[in-house]
């Protein structure tokens, strides 16, 4: 992982920074367009990028992810992860990670870390589900890391787990796009 361990700072607390960045990327950050009239961002701008929330990260990070900026985005991504404050939270920090570390899976450690993320989400969903349904209802939501998932391990001709991961997406009710789960599920099935 080199780069993305190197991006920890071992042994420091959180007000001492999990990431520190440099002049020239707090000024990219600082400097990202904002549209007019969008008093919150522009609120925001006046504090650091360490004293905003989990979720204002992620879409600073996302930003730079559409820009390919993925060292920056993916220093980001890391202080996003810190400072989430709860389980909803880190769903999104971890879907931020899946969709960065997809652009750049070409290189095999970036897509086993994008694997491990994937597990990541997929592992705290009922909590994420619980949570997320007793705050904003009962609605089916895309949850990308069991697609993404199921994709990779399709794409690499792991079909057991393809199956697997599709079959386990079924199992939860609130999981939007089960006809989509169950075409690939019979798809990977059919491969077994």
């Amino acid at each position: 992982m080199g780069i993305l361990s190197s991006l920890f700072n071992n042994g420091k607390s959180h007000e001492a920074h999990v990431v520190e960045f440099t002049k020239e990327e707090m000024s990219l950050i600082k400097n990202i367009p904002v549209m007019p009239g969008d008093t919150f961002n522009q609120q925001a701008r006046k504090k650091s990028i360490y004293e905003q929330s989990s979720m204002y990260i992620q879409g600073v990070a996302a930003h730079f992810v559409s820009a390919k900026n993925y060292l920056l985005a993916e220093k980001l991504a890391f202080l996003s992860e810190s400072a989430a404050k709860n389980v909803i939270e880190l769903h999104y920090c971890y879907n931020l990670w899946i969709d960065l570390l997809y652009k750049q899976r070409d290189n095999p450690d970036k897509l086993n870390l994008c694997i491990e993320y994937c597990k990541k989400d997929i592992a705290s969903y009922p909590d994420f589900d619980r949570a997320n349904r007793a705050t904003y209802g009962n609605a089916p939501l895309h949850i990308p890391s069991f697609e993404r998932l199921a994709i990779i391990y399709e794409k690499c001709g792991d079909y057991k787990n393809a199956a697997k991961i599709n079959a386990l997406a079924l199992s939860y009710p609130y999981i939007a796009k089960h006809e989509n789960y169950q075409k690939r599920l019979d798809k990977v099935k059919a491969k077994i």
